[in-house]
């Protein structure tokens, strides 16, 4: 698929539709790249070295980077208040106007137009890439559908699992999931560092848990806390 470049030309006449109410439209041309004119100078360079070889029956091939830089220069789309109109090269210009709009096919290397009644008719210069373009030239009928997509995916994130996936969320959903992993950790850290800490106790002493759950180890020998003699232990056996 080539890229374009929209050549805006200034449409005199009063564009707006008092119908829809949508803005007033100038007429832009969109083209084929300009790039396909130096295709055809290295078809031309390319077409001299074969014809050279026999000139008698190969001449013709001369034709064609002339032919193709025809197509580049003749080859157009315009947008205007009335509607599209395609003009091609080698056929009869198309046309479809605002009303009998149906809507823009995007194919491999091409789009085409459709009218209400099914016809349709490729765009030349015009590609997936100029829809930003042909929405602002369009009025609006046309609608941006790269833009909203990147409005859409600007309050989105990717999220990283664990198995090397990636998940599209939102902020709001990925914040939440990202607070509820650090509750799970740092619980995580309470409940090793309790059995750190129940595991070292030595045998025969006591202990106790504070009001967070948490065990508090004592010597051997210390008093608990409550017993009169200090011979009370926890865990004898």
């Amino acid at each position: 698929m080539s890229s374009t470049s929209p050549d805006a030309d200034p449409d005199t006449g009063d564009n707006t539709d008092g119908a829809t109410g949508t803005p007033p439209v100038t007429a832009t041309v969109f083209r084929p790249d300009r790039t396909h004119l130096l295709g055809a100078g290295l078809m031309l360079l390319t077409s001299l070295l074969t014809v050279g070889a026999a000139p008698k029956f190969l001449f013709w091939i001369l034709l064609l980077p002339f032919f193709y830089a025809y197509w580049a220069l003749r080859s157009r789309t315009t947008v205007d208040a009335r509607g599209i109109t395609a003009t091609h090269a080698f056929s009869a210009e198309q046309s479809v106007s605002w009303e009998d709009f149906a809507g823009i096919r995007f194919g491999t290397g091409s789009s085409h137009a459709r009218s209400h009644d099914g016809r349709e008719f490729t765009l030349p210069g015009v590609s997936f890439n100029t829809v930003p373009d042909l929405s602002a030239a369009s009025g609006g009928r046309i609608p941006d559908v790269i833009a909203a997509g990147r409005n859409a995916a600007d309050d989105k994130v990717v999220v990283m699992r664990r198995d090397g996936h990636q998940i599209v969320k939102t902020r709001e959903e990925a914040t939440r999931e990202i607070l509820a992993a650090q509750e799970e950790l740092e619980q995580a850290k309470k409940e090793r560092a309790a059995a750190r800490r129940h595991s070292g106790m030595e045998p025969g002493g006591w202990y106790r848990t504070d009001a967070g759950g948490n065990p508090i180890i004592g010597e051997q020998g210390e008093t608990h806390p409550g017993d009169a003699d200090g011979d009370n232990r926890s865990g004898d056996s």
